[in-house]
């Protein structure tokens, strides 16, 4: 199984990506294999609002969220972490969720959906959030990133994380909120083992 995590931080090793990547261990010891992406280091072009996805379903921009897509679609869990901005999730998060859009499959022709089984090429997948900041936005913004899983038809199997911490220095999440350090290790865990038991389900039902 794999879980792919996505660091909506500006910053290089930021107290969300901090957090991420203590869940990704915790999916690494259920068995998961993990990848990290640093949304920093991705040059994603503004959606356009062009809908043609509407009519092929495909992101007619040629950047490098065409390398993404097929790693979002490979993954079995997605755990997303974005550090608070003017009281949501980052610029970051944003621009790479509305790249997304493509993936909820809203195909249509004559004005009705194409795709009837599933709305989502991402439908199933199970995923959860991690949000950082100091005061004000902290539980709107993880209400952001949840809100983003949940249109793309990812289930969300943890209530997500709301760390907070007044220091602005790198790394002092883990002297403030020790707690979300253990949380997001555990989420991590969460998150795979819900992938083992959707596993185990599919295949009795193949059975059946």
């Amino acid at each position: 199984m794999k879980v792919l995590g996505i660091a909506g931080s500006p910053r290089e090793d930021g107290n969300s990506t901090i957090l991420l990547k203590e869940a990704l261990k915790g999916a690494e010891e259920r068995g998961a294999e993990t990848e990290l992406i640093l949304l920093r280091d991705l040059k994603i072009t503004p959606c356009e609002a062009c809908w043609t996805c509407l009519k092929t379903g495909i992101c007619k921009i040629d950047d490098v969220m065409q390398e993404m897509y097929p790693k979002l679609q490979a993954a079995d869990g997605i755990i997303v972490a974005s550090p608070t901005q003017f009281g949501s999730s980052s610029a970051l998060c944003h621009l790479f969720f509305e790249r997304c859009i493509c993936l909820a499959r809203m195909k249509v022709e004559d004005g009705k959906p194409i795709h009837v089984q599933k709305t989502s090429v991402l439908e199933d997948k199970v995923g959860a959030a991690i949000v950082t900041g100091r005061r004000r936005g902290v539980q709107s913004a993880l209400e952001t990133l949840n809100y983003c899983l949940t249109i793309l038809r990812i289930v969300l199997v943890y209530p997500g994380i709301a760390a907070y911490c007044q220091g602005l220095e790198k790394g002092a999440i883990e002297k403030e909120d020790k707690y979300a350090v253990t949380m997001a290790r555990e989420m991590g865990g969460v998150v795979a083992r819900f992938i083992e038991k959707l596993r185990a389900a599919e295949a009795l039902a193949s059975k059946a």
